[in-house]
């Protein structure tokens, strides 16, 4: 017999209640998840466990929004009925925004989404969100964005929070108010030390305070250049 999918055309789910977690209840389990990976925020000063590389490269860059303000992994579990069938879920994160919105994020590659069963729990689930005034929203990797991309923020997140000598990242910005410049030519021009006027470039890069195409691996032939001006060379 041909097992019965609920449709969407319709209401067949509903919240039964919001049960909050603790940090023991948010521990992922090496056995039950091999690939989990450890991440340290510097924006909130909290350690998170992750179930995969793509939720771990996602916190990456919510520390780098600087619309969010504090998010949460795994915060709490939703008991709902779907189709009369008792169901719950722990959503992957939740993170608040600057005008204080509360926004869930479930983190799951496209090939996941292309179950049809999938598909009705991620729609049951949304319409539950928006019940209690969530937005709902799955990322994949598509959204999260390219390979290269990823790279360059791990990268550059290893350097957010170093202690950086403050006449060497005057002396970048100075270079870079002038034109368009590229990492090789700031440090043949830096009287500082290579190492670290490199550091000081990806601190800044970090922090917004100079930008570089972050679609292309970062390189000592990566053009730097002040927010806002053009990349063109």
């Amino acid at each position: 017999m041909t097992k019965t999918r609920p449709t969407q055309n319709k209401k067949t789910q509903k919240v039964t209640r919001i049960e909050k977690l603790t940090a023991d209840d948010r521990r992922i389990k090496n056995k039950m998840h091999a690939n989990r990976t450890k991440f340290t925020s510097s924006k909130l000063k909290s350690v998170f466990w992750c179930e995969s590389g793509l939720e771990s490269i996602y916190l990456h860059l919510l520390e780098r929004d600087p619309n969010v303000i504090r998010y949460e992994v795994q915060p709490f579990r939703l008991h709902y009925t779907l189709c009369g069938k008792n169901s719950y879920y722990r959503p992957d994160i939740l993170l608040e925004t600057t005008d204080g919105s509360i926004h869930i994020k479930e983190i799951k590659p496209q090939r996941a989404m292309e179950k049809e069963y999938t598909q009705t729990k991620i729609g049951a689930i949304k319409e539950c969100m928006e019940e209690l005034g969530y937005s709902y929203e799955v990322i994949d990797e598509y959204k999260i964005g390219s390979k290269c991309l990823q790279e360059n923020v791990r990268l550059l997140y290893s350097y957010a929070s170093k202690t950086h000598n403050e006449d060497i990242a005057k002396f970048i910005l100075e270079k870079t108010k002038e034109n368009n410049i590229t990492i090789e030519e700031i440090i043949a021009e830096s009287p500082y030390d290579e190492i670290e006027t490199i550091k000081t470039i990806y601190f800044l890069i970090w922090h917004k305070s100079i930008e570089t195409n972050l679609e292309e691996r970062i390189s000592k032939a990566s053009t730097i250049f002040m927010k806002g001006q053009s990349n063109d060379e």
